[in-house]
Parts: C-alpha cells; structure tokens; sequence
C-alpha cells in the first residue's frame, strides 16, 4: 500500500483482499479445511477498495462466490465481459450459493460434500447419503441437522444443486504436469497439500 502511494497509485486502484478458503480452528473436533463445507470454510472475507470515485464505506451483505468477482469488477469499469466468465454481478448473480468440496481419501472417509445456500437455510449433500439442512438464522453454528424435520425443503434443495452442477460447462482439459521442486513439494505438504 505504502508503495502504491509512493507511485501516487493508490488512489486510482482497486485493491481487493479475501481468501480462497476459511479454515477450521478445533470447532466440533475439526481441523485444517478441504473436507467440508461448514461455514467456517466457506464463509471469507472480502474487502474492496474503489478508485477514489468510487463508492467507500459501503457495507453489502448481498453473498457473493469468488467467481462473481471478476463480472462485479468488470461491470464497474464498464469493461465487456469475456465469453466464457462465469459469475454475476450483485444484486441478481444469476446463479445459486453452491460449492463442492473432494477431500483426499487419506484425509477424510466422510466422502465429497456439495453445498446450496437458499436464503437463510443451506443444505449440505454428502456423497454418501449423509445430508444436512440448517437454518443459518437460528442456527449460524451448524448444530442442528433439520434434514428430517424439511425434507421436503431439502429435496427441492438437492434438486435445485443437482440441476446446477449438471448444467456447468465442462472442465478444460488440463495441461501435462510440472515438476515440483524439493523446496516447493516441502511447503506443500507442510500446508497438507500433499502427502
């Protein structure tokens, strides 16, 4: 930041902090992140600084994915959006709060997770057959399963994820895998990235 005014910069850049994941600290006997979807590793920080003629002080609590923040940055510098982009821009992002989670097998037996956020209530479907359904009003911790009380919430839920998740473009196809490096393959592991 100090360098940004130093150049005389800063004021007519955007500055965008958050994070890719949270990370569980020992709630409910769980640590690290990667193998759920509770909110503590989904919900992130993110705080945007505008140009100086752009809007400051300005809370939104509307939820937003990662993906919407390229489309949110695009529509602010009145730039066309590439094909291709996903993502939209708040008040109506144009798609559902989800997210999908595959731990490493050595790191979680509990199989992969998807999430669904619909107003205050979030269901968690689990790979194997161990679905979730909270109501984030009342219960923002995750303590109470209501999968049996709403089922029929829960199954319009799982219905509204399955549509989603089948309905996204295809993956890339990757390209060859690079060597990594004994300094790099060290840092990896000690973050669990690899064994």
């Amino acid at each position: 930041m100090d360098r940004l005014r130093e150049l005389e910069f800063y004021d007519e850049t955007w500055i965008i902090v958050t994070s890719d994941h949270g990370e569980l600290l020992g709630e409910d006997g769980r640590w690290g992140h990667g193998r759920s979807l509770y909110q503590r590793e989904v919900r992130i920080p993110m705080i945007v600084k505008p140009p100086r003629q752009g809007a400051r002080g300005q809370r939104n609590h509307e939820p937003v994915q990662l993906v919407d923040v390229l489309p949110m940055i695009l529509a602010e510098l009145d730039l066309p959006r590439p094909s291709g982009v996903q993502g939209g821009v708040p008040p109506n992002v144009g798609h559902p709060l989800c997210a999908e989670v595959y731990p490493v097998p050595a790191h979680s037996q509990e199989g992969d997770w998807r999430m669904l956020v619909r107003g205050r209530h979030k269901l968690l479907w689990g790979s194997k057959g161990q679905h979730l359904l909270f109501d984030l009003g009342n219960d923002p911790r995750e303590q109470r399963n209501l999968y049996d009380d709403k089922r029929d919430l829960a199954q319009d839920m799982i219905s509204e994820l399955e549509t989603f998740f089948a309905n996204l473009p295809a993956p890339r196809t990757s390209s060859p895998l690079a060597e990594v490096d004994d300094d790099t393959r060290r840092v990896l592991e000690a973050l669990g990235y690899l064994e």
